[in-house]
């Protein structure tokens, strides 16, 4: 019998907008399809399972292939894990492997939007006490680091160590100094600018406002020259077009400093005989635009870029006002974003925020896993739910899992089962992929670092927030069993076993990551099926490559599709 398929998108940090990111994934993996396929968008009323009084509008994409076709695969019933030292029965056995054929009657796509709910949480300032924190962490645990890293496979001790003392005194110190630097510069950057601008003229004030005008119209008419190439159809497409939007980029660049000297000459000599005070201020104004014909042509080079060669000494503060500006936004929606979630003191502000978004992204989840077919009453719509979440996503994406295997762990015999979380709703939960996922430091900088007595705390730890997270690297892993080993409730033995299971019934994760990608990384210290390195360039822009790249949407095809 065909499957109905559904995915949940989980977007990562910066300010999307709704539905970007869906209309990026559901876009590129049509495309990776082939021809034929349609798609349709939706809208229908999602009600949270866990609040009957609680819902909301929900949109969704779904993908069915043409008439006559449908798409195979293979479906393992137990999943293979790749990567290397995963001890779990789960993640390594598979001499129980079953291959079974089946097809995709039809792919439903929603997305799980989080991006206002950290917005405004935290400061520039905020922003950069957290990077100094987590620069730190390196330093103040050094014996934990090296321990984790040599249990996921790291190397022989020495090398460990040895490796650990060189990145700090190549790349965290070096980091946490500028860090340091940026957090006095960035409080009063005033001083600086002062420095230039106090001796600054009337006419060269004004200039700056022209100039301000003319590279407004300039950035405009490129940026819309670009979008003319991403567009095949419709006039904006068209040759004519394009080659106007190019010769008014060259009017911008060149005829603003031949024309605007004489033009405002003759203004001056116009109002001559109505204002003479007027006619002056216009024609001193006008004196320092004349482009100099003759010169080195570094003066006409300057000339055409700013007016007036001498009002090139004003692009540095022009620049570094720029750059305060690039620099506090960097902070308070990229590393803002980082630091609201990643912060797990549930004293700090900004924790609601983060118990927020795992609410309601459970709730969305859930919403999905228990949502019934129109067909056939009282049996679930789809038959595999799927989750594709990209930087922080993945990581929210990997604590919302936690939080539903919690929840299915602890489901009472006796509850109903309309709005709780049980066993056979996770066994339908059948795939997670993550892409520019930063898991890796997550755990590496911010995980629950406490002292080694505290063993039912690092237990308690490992219960909630241990899936798929290997053994080995488990908080007190060689203590814990021997002084308090763990045992289900004697009531509920089966309820526990069964969520987990169930969870771990025909699962399968992966992970695609990018050298060039500061933030992924190879996922060492988690237990992932399959791992996929993909090259993107240019490295500051390789972090959000994957939605347009059809390698990636290949491999989530061969892996979950």
């Amino acid at each position: 019998m065909p499957e109905r398929v559904a995915i949940l998108v989980i977007h990562g940090i910066g300010q999307q907008k709704p539905y970007e990111t869906l209309d990026q994934f559901t876009r590129n993996l049509l495309k990776n399809f082939g021809s034929g396929w349609t798609v349709t968008p939706q809208l229908d009323q999602a009600v949270d399972p866990t609040h009957v009084d609680r819902s909301w509008v929900r949109t969704s994409y779904r993908i069915s292939p043409p008439a006559g076709l449908q798409k195979p695969f293979e479906s393992d019933s137990k999943s293979q894990i790749v990567s290397a030292g995963c001890p779990q029965p789960s993640c390594s056995d598979s001499s129980s492997k079953k291959k079974d054929i089946t097809f995709i009657k039809d792919i439903t796509l929603f997305e799980y939007y989080w991006a206002p709910i950290t917005q405004g949480k935290i400061t520039y300032r905020g922003s950069l006490y957290f990077l100094i924190r987590a620069g730190l962490t390196p330093f103040l645990f050094l014996v934990s680091n090296i321990n984790v890293i040599r249990q996921a496979g790291g190397g022989p001790f020495i090398w460990v160590l040895l490796k650990e003392i060189f990145r700090q005194l190549c790349l965290f110190l070096p980091l946490l100094a500028i860090l340091v630097i940026l957090l006095f510069w960035l409080s009063d950057p005033s001083g600086l600018l002062a420095h230039y601008t106090h001796h600054l003229k009337t006419a060269t004030a004004v200039t700056i406002g022209f100039l301000a005008l003319r590279y407004l119209y300039l950035i405009s008419t490129v940026r819309t020259l670009r979008q003319t190439f991403k567009i095949d159809t419709g006039w904006r497409s068209r040759k004519t077009w394009k080659l106007v939007l190019f010769l008014t980029v060259l009017i911008h660049i060149f005829a603003w400093p031949l024309a605007l000297a004489p033009v405002i000459h003759g203004i001056a000599s116009g109002c001559a005989h109505i204002s003479h005070h007027l006619s002056d201020v216009l024609a001193n104004f006008a004196a320092p635009l004349h482009f100099p014909y003759q010169g080195p042509w570094r003066n006409q080079l300057k000339s055409l870029l700013f007016f007036d060669p001498s009002f090139a000494n004003y692009t540095v503060p022009v620049l570094l006002a720029l750059l305060v500006f690039w620099l506090r936004n960097i902070l308070t929606n990229l590393v803002g974003d980082i630091a609201v979630y990643c912060n797990s003191d549930t004293f700090a502000s900004s924790y609601a925020a983060r118990t927020q978004i795992l609410e309601e992204c459970s709730a969305a989840l859930t919403a999905i896993l228990k949502e019934n077919s129109e067909d056939i009453p009282g049996s679930p719509k789809y038959d595999r739910v799927l989750i594709a979440a990209h930087s922080l996503g993945s990581v929210i994406a990997y604590d919302t899992m936690n939080q539903l295997l919690n929840v299915a762990r602890t489901a009472a015999p006796g509850a109903p089962v309309a709005t709780t979380l049980i066993a056979a709703d996770l066994d339908r939960l059948r795939g997670l992929v993550t892409f520019g996922c930063p898991l890796n430091k997550i755990f590496y900088f911010f995980r629950p670092l406490d002292s080694p007595q505290l063993t039912l705390r690092a237990q308690t730890l490992n219960l909630l927030h241990g899936f798929r997270l290997k053994t080995k690297l488990m908080r007190n892993a060689e203590i814990v069993p021997k002084l308090y080993p763990f045992q289900p409730p004697p009531s509920e033995p089966l309820a526990w076993k069964a969520a987990e299971e169930a969870l771990e019934k025909g699962f399968t994760w992966i992970n695609a990551y990018s050298p060039m990608d500061p933030i992924s990384g190879n996922l060492i210290f988690y237990c992932v099926d399959a791992q996929k390195s993909i090259n993107h360039l240019p490295p500051l822009v390789a972090h959000v490559r994957y939605w347009e790249d059809q390698s990636f949407y290949e491999f989530v095809r061969a892996k979950l599709l």
